[in-house]
């Protein structure tokens, strides 16, 4: 998941299943006929990576719900997993495995596809403004609408995904300025909506 950008957004259970089955074809394939990948075993590996006792390291679900839910009145959630703060704590922790398993050119295009998504936030205005003077930065609410690309009138789901993807990127980067800043946005954001 880590390998087709799960730490930044949200990747289809197909997809894992896929790469799954292209680095272990033995371990993710149907019993008699080996050369089909088994979705249902990523899909029940992911579930359990899901739950608090295996350490809660991705979030999300598989398969289509159609129509609104009762509660809510709103669209469930499509499928797809996402890696958590804690699963992408565990994927720097096991990097080198990883690389090793991988082969660490994949994982180092994966790092280089972050960075230039992140050179995005640093190069903003709002960042450089920031970075000039962290104590006293003090974003408007259109200038953080800027930075994220979403109107200032927009749900909050909407800021709050465009918020937790710029996070993510910094996370799975380790970019603790990033990190800050977008911490600094949120806040503001929170105290001026």
């Amino acid at each position: 998941m880590y390998l087709l950008g799960g730490d930044t957004s949200r990747v289809h259970t197909e997809d894992i299943t896929i790469k799954c089955f292209e680095l272990f074809p033995a371990s993710f394939s149907w019993v008699k006929h080996t050369k089909y990948p088994d979705k249902d075993i990523v899909r029940v590996a992911l579930t359990d990576a899901r739950k608090e006792q295996n350490g809660a390291l991705v979030e999300g679900r598989a398969g289509q719900n159609r129509g609104l839910t009762a509660k809510t009145r709103r669209r469930p959630v499509d499928d797809g997993w996402m890696l958590t703060s804690r699963g992408i704590a565990w994927i720097e922790q096991n990097r080198t495995t990883i690389e090793g398993i991988a082969g660490s050119d994949l994982v180092k295009q994966h790092r280089q596809k972050i960075l230039r998504q992140l050179k995005r936030v640093r190069d903003h205005r709002l960042f450089v403004q920031y970075a000039d003077s962290p104590e006293r930065f003090v974003p408007m609410l259109g200038q953080i609408a800027d930075l994220l690309k979403c109107r200032v009138d927009a749900e909050h789901d909407v800021w709050q995904q465009r918020f937790d993807r710029i996070r993510r990127q910094a996370q799975s980067a380790d970019q603790q300025d990033v990190l800050d800043f977008i911490t600094r946005c949120e806040q503001a954001y929170a105290t001026q909506r």
